[in-house]
């Protein structure tokens, strides 16, 4: 591997213009020729540096920001659609990793934003963006594609991993059967979503967004399906991965009083066997349908559907003889926005079973 740069390289960011717009207790800045979205370099976006200097402590590392991040980088679709429901758009300079199509509420602000996906998102191609922000929602450092984050350190570029990554969780690392401590706590993540905020220099709208998901998860909770039991099955036909007790499944099970059927491991995505679902034997089965370019086959619920009801050992679970699905898109069984506000749509389709009471 070829040894980084002591210093960081010339930056076009020399070249936009910081002018204050307002004077008075916030310090209101407007940045000229900073943002990505069609690459337009009269775009223009404001932004309040009334807070910086910056530090946040995230994940075992001190970030300080002397300014609002402008060129922001996302490496995957959870911390994607986190910033565009911030309206951030016009400080994303690139995108990285799709699980799927983003979200359709989110499409309009996504347009126009580049995306490294189809070339490969690696060190170089996020270096050559010249960010001021790498953020994630999971670590893409040390085993991941990006390298270690101390590199990054070298040259003056911050890096944010989503604290659901990190507090109560046994490790950072983006293995799917790294262990949690206990239920994901809600509230780390509306704390991201409030430290995202702050760094691009729009407070205010941290606490907006937050008020608004916690909303929609109270209106959630009015469903009760106590008695009622799922499993929440990600993908792979041979060896499954089937969602434990504490990840977003298993706040999704928690918020709706539902009986997630693996809840006695603490693996985000442990393997299974269809023996071991199928001896379950829960009355749903939550099942992404996942649309992405270049699907493989069973990535669909289609895909999984047809395969559930051939299968010699899942065919006659309840469930799958009663065509009991719940589909949901992928993200929304990841710590993600979509795991709130997809909160409503599957417990209405539960409902539609016949199960629960609200």
């Amino acid at each position: 591997m070829r040894r980084l740069p002591s210093s960081r390289p010339p930056s076009r960011r020399l070249a936009c213009i910081l002018r204050p717009v307002a004077v008075g207790v916030a310090a209101l800045l407007l940045v000229t020729g900073c943002s990505s979205a069609g690459d337009d370099d009269s775009a223009e976006v404001s932004v309040d540096a009334s807070g910086f200097p910056l530090t946040i402590e995230n994940c075992g590392h001190t970030l300080t920001f002397d300014q609002p991040a402008t060129r922001i980088f996302s490496n995957n679709q959870e911390m994607t659609e986190t910033l565009l429901s911030l309206d951030l758009q016009k400080q994303i300079v690139a995108t990285g990793s799709w699980n799927e199509k983003v979200h359709p509420s989110l499409a309009e602000k996504n347009e126009g934003i580049e995306s490294l996906e189809r070339g490969g998102v690696s060190k170089e191609a996020v270096l050559a963006l010249e960010p001021d922000l790498i953020a994630a929602s999971w670590s893409p450092y040390n085993e991941g594609s990006l390298g270690d984050r101390a590199q990054f350190d070298e040259l003056g570029i911050q890096t944010y991993i989503s604290p659901t990554e990190c507090v109560g969780k046994a490790d950072t690392g983006d293995s799917d059967e790294s262990e949690r401590t206990g239920l994901i706590d809600v509230n780390v993540f509306y704390e991201e979503i409030e430290d995202l905020a702050k760094i691009a220099g729009q407070p205010s709208r941290g606490p907006k967004l937050v008020a608004d998901l916690k909303k929609q998860v109270e209106e959630a909770r009015k469903f009760d399906f106590s008695g009622t039991t799922a499993a929440f099955w990600y993908a792979d036909e041979e060896a499954p991965y089937l969602a434990g007790c504490c990840g977003a499944s298993g706040f999704i099970a928690e918020t709706l009083n539902l009986k997630n059927t693996f809840d006695d491991t603490r693996k985000d995505w442990p393997h299974v066997s269809w023996e071991a679902v199928a001896a379950k034997n829960p009355d749903v089965l939550v099942i992404p349908d996942l649309d992405r370019d270049g699907m493989k086959s069973g990535d669909s619920g289609a895909d999984k559907i047809k395969f559930l009801e051939s299968h010699p050992v899942t065919k006659h679970m309840k469930a799958v003889e009663n065509k009991r699905y719940v589909l949901v898109r992928a993200t929304a069984l990841t710590p993600s926005i979509e795991m709130i506000t997809e909160l409503q749509a599957i417990a209405e389709k539960i409902a539609s079973f016949g199960y629960g009471k609200k």
